[in-house]
């Protein structure tokens, strides 16, 4: 999922102008998605698009740092050597997963962005991008420990310094931005708290760390999904129905807000706004839960074509799992 947080989507929109007219960086119409993840990481995806995740800001000491991941990512963008990558990948030329149905699209996505985890560029891409910011005023790019950003970048990478931009009234200060990712990532130590306890199956306990979380870190859709779920689990779904409506409401990227809340219809009776709410989440993402519950929804309203394709889907992408025995015992009990 995303970090919600107008203040900080406000200053990256801010930011990402001032470095791209800098050192004339325009090949890309320039966007910062903020992932909600404390991994120390920065991704550039073809199209312009810098997925910053939280533990990455959580991290930054100054804009100046920043501003050098930044440019050295944007530089990379522009020169097209991501997209290269991936163009002459294997992982591209693979059959589509069973489960994909019409929503290939998504899976080669998915695809992508797992490639992009992963991928590792050359000493002659980061010769590339100094060439590129030859022209600007550079610096070396200070990483932190630890930062899986540093891994995928060898050598002694470069990046441009910004000068400081006057200050003007109402602006958002890196500062700032700084200070409420902190308090942010507080509340989400204490939601991987209660992770960990739901793993364990300590369901109350897990609840009582979501909750104490949703306060620390408010308004924030990937807590209130797990809030969700959980109340899912204990068979709460009034209170499951209250936390997923709201994740949604905040945030209408993240597929398992859509799911827990497309399931909680599907056992309220409400088939219509199930099928709005799963089908939303097969198209961010198709997963065998989503298949097997649009299955099940299309069983109750006898559109029995439409399930018998679905439940065959689950049945084939897992064979020996508890989705796949159960999709296979449907299909038997169809008409």
């Amino acid at each position: 999922g995303r970090l919600v947080d107008d203040a900080v989507q406000e200053y990256l929109d801010a930011l990402l102008p001032r470095i791209s007219q800098a050192c004339a960086l325009n090949g890309s119409d320039w966007r910062a998605v903020v992932v909600n993840n404390g991994a120390c990481d920065l991704v550039a995806v073809p199209g312009g698009t810098l997925l910053i995740y939280r533990g990455l800001l959580e991290r930054m000491t100054d804009e100046g740092q920043l501003v050098a991941l930044l440019s050295h990512a944007m530089a990379h963008l522009q020169g097209g050597h991501a997209a290269h990558a991936a163009l002459n990948s294997d992982a591209f030329h693979r059959q589509v997963d069973p489960l994909s149905g019409v929503d290939e699209t998504v899976v080669r996505g998915q695809q992508l962005a797992d490639f992009l985890r992963g991928h590792r560029y050359t000493i002659a891409e980061e010769n590339d991008v100094v060439r590129m910011l030859s022209g600007c005023q550079t610096g070396g790019v200070v990483v932190p420990s630890h930062c899986a950003w540093a891994e995928r970048h060898p050598g002694a990478p470069r990046g441009i310094r910004l000068a400081e931009a006057p200050a003007e009234q109402d602006s958002i200060s890196f500062t700032m931005v700084k200070t409420l990712v902190e308090t942010l990532s507080a509340g989400y130590e204490v939601f991987e708290r209660g992770q960990q306890l739901e793993r364990q199956d300590q369901l109350p306990q897990a609840i009582s760390l979501y909750l104490q979380a949703a306060t620390q870190a408010n308004d924030q859709g990937l807590i209130l999904t797990g809030l969700g779920l959980a109340y899912l689990q204990v068979g709460e779904v009034n209170s499951a129905h209250h936390y997923l409506q709201r994740a949604v409401r905040l945030d209408g990227h993240y597929y398992r807000s859509h799911l827990g809340l497309g399931y909680v219809y599907l056992q309220q009776g409400k088939l219509v706004e199930a099928e709005d709410q799963l089908e939303r989440s097969r198209a961010l993402l198709p997963t065998l839960q989503g298949h097997y519950l649009l299955a099940e929804l299309y069983a109750r309203q006898e559109q029995w074509a439409k399930a018998r394709t679905l439940y065959r889907q689950v049945a084939d992408a897992d064979p020996q799992g508890r989705l796949g025995k159960a999709a296979r015992q449907a299909l038997k009990d169809l008409p």
